[in-house]
C-alpha cells in the first residue's frame, strides 16, 4: 500500500512503474558507491538522484531514508552515523554490493574501479531519449537533446539493461567501448580516494570498516546480516 501524502505536499502521481525505475536507479547508485567499502550517505544519494528526489518526497510521500527502508529493506539498511548519530547512511545487508567494478581476484589482476557516478551512467537503465554524461561531475540526464553544459552522449546500446546477464562484465565492456569511441582516457574516470567531509570522520580514524559497520547496526540488523568470509576479510583490511 502506498503511503498517504501529508498535508501541504505536492499532488504528484507516481506510478508503480516509476517507483520500480526509481528502485533500480537507487540500487545501481548504491552498488557503485558501496563498492569502495564505505557507507553511502543519504545526503549524497539525494544529490545523485537529482530531479528524481522529487518522486520520493512528493510522489511517494516519504523521506529518502523511509523510502530505502521500506522498498529496499531486503538489500540495504539505513544506519545512523556521526558523533551525535544524526547522519543517515545506507549499507548493504549482505556485502553483495562490495566489489562492483572489480572482481574478487588477485590485486594485480583486478580491473579498474570507476567513479561510482560514472559507473551508474552505464548501469542505471535508460528512461528515454539518450543518456548525456556531464564530464565535470559525472552526473547524467536522459533527454533527447544535448543539455547545456559540458555533456557528452552515451549511446543507448551502451547502457546495460536491468535483466542483462553478467551485468558487471557487460558494463565494463560498454565503458571500454565508449572510452575508445570517444578517445577518452580511462584514468579520468577512475575512483579517487575520498577525503572525509566532516560528517563521516566522526568515526575514529584507524578502525576497520567491519568494526564501524558492526557498531552502526543494531541487534536486529546484525542478526539479519550475513557476510561471506572474503567480504569479512576485505572489510578487516579497510580502515576509515
Amino acid at each position: 500500500m502506498r503511503p498517504t501524502k501529508q498535508k501541504g505536499e505536492m499532488d504528484m502521481t507516481t506510478s508503480d512503474e516509476e517507483l520500480e525505475r526509481l528502485d533500480t536507479k537507487i540500487r545501481s547508485l548504491a552498488q557503485a558507491f558501496l563498492a569502495a567499502g564505505r557507507p553511502y550517505l543519504l545526503s549524497r544519494l539525494g544529490k545523485d538522484l537529482g530531479d528524481d528526489l522529487k518522486l520520493v518526497k512528493f510522489g511517494y510521500g516519504r523521506t529518502l531514508g523511509d523510502y530505502v527502508a521500506e522498498r529496499l529493506a531486503a538489500e540495504y539498511s539505513v544506519i545512523l552515523m556521526g558523533q551525535h548519530k544524526n547522519v543517515q547512511a545506507i549499507v548493504p545487508n549482505n556485502g553483495s554490493a562490495l566489489g562492483i567494478g572489480q572482481s574478487v581476484t588477485p590485486e594485480g589482476m583486478r580491473g579498474p574501479r570507476y567513479n561510482y557516478r560514472f559507473w551508474a551512467a552505464f548501469s542505471v537503465p535508460l528512461i528515454e531519449g539518450s543518456r548525456w554524461l556531464n564530464l565535470d561531475d559525472f552526473t547524467f540526464k536522459d533527454v533527447r537533446e544535448k543539455p547545456d553544459g559540458n555533456y557528452i552522449e552515451i549511446k543507448s546500446d551502451l547502457v546495460a539493461h536491468e535483466d542483462a546477464e553478467d551485468r558487471d562484465a557487460l558494463i565494463k565492456s560498454n565503458i571500454s567501448k565508449w572510452l575508445d569511441s570517444e578517445g577518452l582516457s580511462q584514468e579520468r574516470f577512475i575512483a579517487k580516494p575520498q577525503v572525509g567531509d566532516g560528517k563521516e570522520s566522526a568515526i575514529p580514524i584507524g578502525r576497520t570498516l567491519l568494526e564501524a559497520v558492526i557498531q552502526a547496526l543494531d541487534r536486529k540488523q546484525l542478526s539479519a546480516t550475513t557476510l561471506s568470509l572474503d567480504v569479512v576479510a576485505d572489510l578487516l583490511r579497510r580502515r576509515l
